[in-house]
């Protein structure tokens, strides 16, 4: 059932499919300022389900609470639900994780690849990315990870689907 958010008078679609999103860029500002208080948003009306996972990917060290902590306090005054509800927020923070690496560094990406195939197996959910990141991260002969949400390159998409594992049936 579609709800509607206090502010903004927005109907949300229904709950989706378990998945787990890879947020490249997830240190960043636009992660902190938009994608994560959106994703709150979603969780609040129930749009992203029961069972799903977010898991950063930045070259910024830091553990999952860390993550949690930091988007926190950003999404705190940006969410267009209004103020954060700390019970809501609580079960929206458990399911986000986090895994620190540079976008050049294959053995970040096997990293990824461990704790997303940890996280599947976990809730059985299936993949989605998106990039807050600049394109400019790729070096040459890799492409990197350019996901954006709703389309994807062809290119980073069949290099991502080479380097991370097929996700199960």
């Amino acid at each position: 059932m579609a709800a509607e958010s206090v502010r903004s008078g927005v109907s949300y679609g229904g709950a989706t499919e378990p998945c787990a999103v890879i947020l490249f860029g997830a240190s960043g500002d636009l992660a902190k300022r938009k994608v994560i208080p959106a994703m709150y948003d979603l969780a609040v009306h129930n749009s992203l389900g029961e069972r799903y996972a977010i898991i950063g990917f930045a070259r910024t060290a830091m553990s999952d609470d860390s993550f949690r902590a930091t988007v926190g306090e950003a999404a705190k005054g940006i969410s267009e639900v209004g103020p954060i509800d700390p019970a809501k927020w609580d079960v929206f923070a458990s399911k986000l994780h986090y895994n620190a690496g540079d976008y050049s560094d294959q053995q970040a990406y096997a990293a990824l690849a461990k704790r997303l195939a940890e996280l599947e197996a976990e809730k059985n959910l299936l993949r989605k990315f998106i990039q807050t990141s600049s394109s400019n991260l790729a070096r040459p002969g890799f492409p990197g990870p350019r996901m954006k949400t709703p389309g994807c390159a062809s290119s980073s998409k069949s290099h991502l689907a080479a380097t991370l594992p097929p996700p199960k049936s």
